[in-house]
């Protein structure tokens, strides 16, 4: 029985020394979640510090809503129509200045919107002005900063003239139309 005792005493003076060990292998184990847990958190940083805060284009109020998922009347063309962009009414001759930094990917003229600034922005943002004076203050290719003057508000065209002096304004990501009141600043 003595003998018993003595290897069973030996056998349990060996057991503390395997569970010395293995809190070692267990201190490792938290070290590995904590850089898991640190990735999403990186991920989500970068995208908001990528995704630019969008200035109002000009002072003055919606005279046309952004709606794609149902019709809307437009007063000019007398008839339902989904819309893509908002209309803000603005004095013919103000200012429009660019909603956020970026680069001028395009400037052209038609009849149904006059002339139009195309910016591109970061993460595959871009706003269009359209309804500006043919003259505009930049040029394709231009850096842009948010609020400088792009150019300023013209006539409307016949398209869209019961609407008054306005410009229509549309943000979009990566290809994809956005209301732009869901991302412009308050």
């Amino acid at each position: 029985s003595y003998s018993q005792t003595e290897n069973n005493v030996e056998a349990l003076a060996e057991e503390p020394q395997q569970t010395d060990e293995i809190p070692v292998i267990t201190q490792e184990e938290p070290e590995t979640e904590v850089v898991m847990e640190e990735e999403p958190t990186t991920t989500v940083n970068a995208t908001e510090e990528t995704t630019p805060v969008f200035k109002y284009p000009a002072s003055g109020e919606i005279v046309m809503d952004y709606s794609i998922d149902k019709a809307i009347f437009d007063v000019t063309l007398e008839q339902y129509r989904t819309n893509d962009s908002i209309s803000i009414s603005a004095t013919k001759g103000s200012d429009v200045i660019s909603a956020a930094d970026g680069k001028v990917a395009d400037i052209y003229t038609d009849t149904e919107n006059g002339t139009t600034v195309v910016i591109d922005h970061v993460n595959g943002w871009q706003t269009t002005y359209s309804q500006l004076e043919k003259e505009t203050a930049v040029s394709k290719g231009d850096n842009v900063t948010a609020g400088q003057k792009i150019g300023t508000v013209s006539a409307p065209s016949s398209y869209s003239v019961l609407l008054g002096d306005h410009i229509d304004f549309s943000v979009a990501q990566n290809g994809n139309t956005v209301d732009p009141k869901t991302v412009l600043s308050k």
